[in-house]
């Protein structure tokens, strides 16, 4: 599978509008189920894991899912746990974090369902 290229800083720019995006905590989410084999990743990563994937934006390829959601998803009361473990994904490889104005935004590195396998009802 082909991984996109990282955003310019003019490819930001147009991004803008994209950034008002919300996950919808409560709709669709398709992961690889090969991230609760992965021994890899321990207690709440297999969680952020599949709520990255799960959120993965085909059209721009990333996942824009929010800090505040991702608090939420993880029942965390302190942003720092997220960030310590979206931290540990990034050392061990399976994401890349980026900010784009102020909203994180995430490169997905392993396991994202195929766009067509998405889509399937």
């Amino acid at each position: 599978m082909n991984m996109r290229q990282e955003f310019t800083e003019e490819q930001k720019k147009l991004l803008t509008p994209v950034l008002d995006y919300e996950v919808d905590t409560k709709g669709k989410m398709s992961y690889d189920n090969r991230i609760w084999d992965d021994k890899r990743l321990v207690g709440k990563e297999k969680l952020v894991m599949m709520f990255l994937t799960g959120n993965y934006s085909y059209q721009y390829g990333v996942s824009f899912i929010t800090i505040d959601n991702l608090k939420y998803l993880l029942e965390c009361n302190t942003e720092g746990k997220v960030r310590s473990c979206l931290n540990k994904l990034e050392r061990k490889g399976y994401i890349k974090q980026d900010k784009v104005l102020d909203r994180d935004i995430f490169y997905i590195k392993r396991y994202i369902v195929p766009e067509e396998v998405y889509y399937q009802e």
